[in-house]
């Protein structure tokens, strides 16, 4: 739509335009029971004020819209517009973000990836445990004075890091047995070894 403008600048423009700051936007690797927000901005760089016709997404149901899109947006004006992805299974989700406005008929899409992720871990002792039992380590015989060493070994699996924030004896343990502490944090595939100690004193 163009108007009339009787001054020397002619025919001004006076049709609104909107502008989106990204066309895709990446949520990258987020653990399944959490949530990662990310957000794209919407401006009228136009001359008139701009109507928001449709807005919504469509695509993995783990992508979610937070607050109202505002039915209009001035001249000059702009409004950022939240986007929860929130991923209730392991797995890569694909999603659009839809906008319908009134300077155009076409459908602005902004395209939406994420991944869920899933961390655990598992433990193992070596070289011998308790009669056979997991997560148990027989030191044996033992001489006074003396130091037994066994090897915890921590592995991370699953598609998350895992975040190890202590080890340590359980609590009305002898104090002959002591172990390595640890805060770390373990990408999948990767290995924790903590030595594990048995020294009598008599």
């Amino acid at each position: 739509l163009s108007a009339c403008d009787c001054g020397s600048e002619g025919l001004l423009d006076t049709s609104a335009v909107l502008e989106l700051d990204s066309d895709a936007i990446e949520f990258g690797l987020v653990p399944v029971g959490t949530e990662r927000v990310r957000s794209v901005r919407l401006t009228n760089t136009g001359n008139s004020r701009l109507l928001i016709e449709r807005a919504e997404v469509t695509g993995s149901a783990d992508f979610v819209v937070a607050g109202q899109v505002p039915s209009e947006i001035p001249v000059g004006g702009d409004f950022v517009w939240n986007i929860v992805y929130a991923p209730g299974e392991v797995g890569e989700d694909l999603g659009e973000l839809q906008i319908v406005a009134s300077d155009s008929t076409d459908v602005r899409t902004v395209r939406l990836r994420g991944e869920g992720v899933e961390g655990g871990v598992a433990v193992q002792g070596s070289p011998a445990e308790c009669g056979g039992e997991g997560l148990s380590l027989d030191f044996g015989d033992v001489a006074p004075q003396s130091t037994a060493t066994r090897m915890i070994v921590i592995e991370a699996q699953g598609t998350a890091p895992v975040t190890i924030l202590s080890a340590t004896v359980e609590p009305g343990t002898s104090p002959e047995f002591t172990i390595d502490a640890a805060n770390t944090v373990l990408q999948p595939g990767e290995t924790l070894s903590l030595e594990a100690r048995n020294a009598p004193v008599d």
